[in-house]
């Protein structure tokens, strides 16, 4: 049960913006105050043939999570050694984490880093974004070589997965991606790309400006979430 909700959950945002568009569907009825239809009762046709179409791409979208968290099992194994530390609620501290201090640092990395992406109870991950966002991100921490971070596989030496195992995560988030895109284009959905409103910030060095989640290369306090700016505002 709570699986499927947290499927659910990740298919808000989306099932969100195809509600907006049932509405759109409808208003015009609202409208036209005291006009007689066309055709009598073709607003509730429609607004019923919308619903079953919103019950119907969540459905497939449910599914097709399921399956992705089906084969995730096949890769969880690579992340875990990596990632899992910092992306879930199954940290393994190490021996200097009860160092004054040492210990605070350790847990606002965690914190942020599960405020974008939570591992911990398989996929659809837990965190802010939606789940497309989230595996291109790891897709191109990864590749850039910044998950896991440098300063972890300092002391975590089996950290860096090897080119295979590197190899076997893209397979899976590429896979993971073309199903879902498969999914909405079948419906028609395409999904705002929420991920440009979005910017990250250092609240120590303001000119620290990224375009994605990470810490900064200066002072190495994790990045803050905002939301771009207009031009106008």
């Amino acid at each position: 049960m709570e699986r499927r909700n947290r499927v659910r959950r990740a298919a808000h945002g989306i099932r969100h913006s195809l509600l907006l568009l049932l509405l759109c569907v409808v208003s015009p009825t609202f409208a036209r105050g005291q006009e007689t239809p066309a055709q009598p009762g073709a607003d509730t046709v429609n607004l019923l043939e919308m619903r079953s179409r919103v019950m119907a791409f969540t459905a497939a979208l449910d599914s097709v999570y399921t399956s992705i968290g089906g084969t995730f099992r096949g890769i969880e194994p690579i992340l875990r050694r990596g990632c899992y530390d910092c992306h879930s609620g199954q940290t393994r501290f190490p021996w200097y984490y009860k160092i004054p201090g040492i210990r605070g640092m350790i847990d606002q990395d965690i914190a942020g880093a599960r405020k974008h992406v939570d591992m911990g109870k398989g996929f659809p991950f837990g965190g802010r974004h939606t789940p497309q966002d989230q595996l291109r991100g790891i897709r191109e921490e990864i590749a850039e070589g910044g998950m896991p971070p440098f300063s972890y596989r300092l002391m975590h030496w089996g950290a860096k997965p090897s080119d295979a195992a590197r190899d076997s995560v893209f397979a899976w988030i590429d896979s993971s991606l073309s199903a879902i895109q498969q999914t909405m284009s079948a419906f028609g959905v395409v999904p705002p790309d929420a991920t440009a409103q979005i910017e990250y910030y250092c609240p120590m060095d303001a000119d620290v400006v990224s375009a994605k989640p990470g810490t900064c290369p200066k002072c190495g306090m994790d990045l803050e979430e905002r939301r771009r700016k207009s031009e106008e505002e």
